[in-house]
């Protein structure tokens, strides 16, 4: 008797919609699909975001001869893209008690994407300085489209014409010396020492408005660097001279000395 009640049930028709019901009951049903497919793609797309952040491709960098010589470690995203390795703090808010020589557990979350830039096509260059005067803005890269300076693509740069000199680099628009100067004439840009450089029009100091403005009241005929003999640029009176003035150059600035001679 109990069989027979269940497949009475069984064999029932399903009880009939109106067509208000039905249309009701397929809005319903249209929304919950919706709802499950956005959950399902916000989950795959956190799933594929996290491997991007932990899995990425090392990408070649410099060879370091030096133990002080850091190395700007850049890699390629599961999803594309370039990434850079921030230098490790060794004791942080959140790892207060590590230090250099413990084993990193979580290196990626250092990793900052360079936006714009394209991993494929990207290269080391060179560096124009060396420790103890090496520091971030010192190695130079490029990949198709620009010039690359440690986490940061350069607007307006030409790669193909790139060249890393004896203290600077530069390309048929710009020079890198430490900062990025583009109002200079790159085919005869002079990286003088102790901070002055010129071209053919003006001489400049990286002390003086940052470089970026020329030194109105030097000779530029006869201005000359003067032998210092082996000592730091800050250690002398003056290292550099026009027909009226010595000039000396350090972080407070250019200072000048009326030239007797």
């Amino acid at each position: 008797m109990g069989c027979a009640k269940w497949q009475v049930r069984l064999l029932s028709p399903r009880p009939k919609f109106t067509k208000q019901e039905e249309a009701r009951h397929n809005r319903t049903m249209t929304k919950k699909r919706i709802v499950k497919l956005v959950f399902l793609s916000i989950a795959l797309f956190v799933l594929i975001e996290f491997l991007n952040l932990i899995w990425k491709i090392p990408l070649k960098s410099k060879n370091t001869s030096s133990a002080t010589e850091l190395r700007t470690e850049y890699f390629k995203g599961l999803l594309g893209g370039l990434y850079i390795r921030r230098f490790r703090e060794c004791s942080s808010w959140f790892f207060p008690f590590s230090t250099c020589d413990s084993p990193d557990p979580f290196p990626f979350l250092r990793d900052r994407l360079v936006k714009g830039a394209d991993p494929d096509s990207f290269v080391f260059v060179g560096s124009i300085s060396k420790p103890p005067d090496w520091n971030s803005a010192s190695d130079i890269y490029k990949d198709k489209n620009y010039v690359i300076i440690y986490d940061e693509i350069i607007p307006d740069s030409d790669p193909q014409s790139l060249q890393v000199l004896d203290g600077y680099a530069k390309d048929k628009k710009n020079v890198y010396a430490g900062s990025v100067f583009r109002h200079l004439d790159t085919s005869t840009f002079e990286l003088l020492g102790c901070n002055f450089f010129r071209d053919a029009s003006n001489i400049y100091n990286i002390f003086y408005e940052g470089g970026n403005k020329p030194l109105s009241f030097i000779d530029k005929n006869s201005f000359e660097m003067i032998d210092r003999k082996g000592k730091a640029c800050n250690l002398v009176p003056y290292v550099a001279k026009d027909k009226n003035w010595f000039y000396g150059s350090d972080a407070t600035g250019v200072t000048k000395m009326p030239n007797s001679n």
